[in-house]
């Protein structure tokens, strides 16, 4: 198993940490079925992306900053039984755009697609479920990434190494599980 960011792995093993008997790869499992289906469907709207190219292939954070921004006010949250009738279905970027509403992870899908439309480079963009939730992501270094929440957790981008040790989902520490785009999954 790898792990994209070592400080997630040791920070939640060892006795002072909340979760410390959760069996990540348990958790990923649980998603794969989720995430090739989604991967396969996402591959052929692809074509429909719109690219622009406002950064360049660098990270911009203010343009991702105003990107977030305008996902998460235009783009409101609605459960995927009100949507599409189901308990769990990851709705391609396509989809989102069409019905111009989501949950969590297809709001995360939308925003990876409109980073990636203004030219952030996709091999650092993605979609990270934790415990009962999924926000979209970009790595900036090795070992650390940028969340970009739908406004259940945050309104405003922030750097996962600080945010994740303070947020609790339920009373319980929020623990990444697997992170993927388009062409991959890694876990944490």
């Amino acid at each position: 198993m790898t792990f994209i960011c070592d400080w997630v792995k040791n920070l939640f093993n060892g006795d002072d940490t909340p979760n410390k008997n959760y069996n990540r790869e348990d958790g990923a499992n649980a998603f794969r079925s989720q995430i090739s289906k989604w991967q396969e469907r996402e591959g052929k709207v692809l074509s429909s992306y719109t690219f622009n190219d406002i950064v360049g292939g660098k990270i911009d954070m203010i343009v991702a900053s105003n990107i977030h921004r305008k996902v998460i006010n235009s783009t409101p949250w609605v459960a995927n039984d009100v949507n599409f009738g189901l308990k769990d279905y990851w709705a391609t970027s396509e989809q989102v755009i069409a019905r111009s509403n989501g949950d969590c992870e297809d709001q995360a899908a939308l925003i990876v697609r409109r980073l990636a439309e203004a030219g952030f480079p996709y091999d650092k963009l993605g979609i990270t479920i934790v415990s009962g939730h999924a926000f979209a992501t970009i790595q900036y270094v090795i070992d650390d990434f940028y969340v970009l929440d739908n406004g259940y957790m945050t309104n405003v981008i922030r750097n996962a190494k600080e945010f994740f040790p303070y947020v609790n989902y339920k009373g319980k520490a929020l623990v990444p599980i697997v992170g993927f785009n388009m062409h991959t999954e890694w876990h944490y």
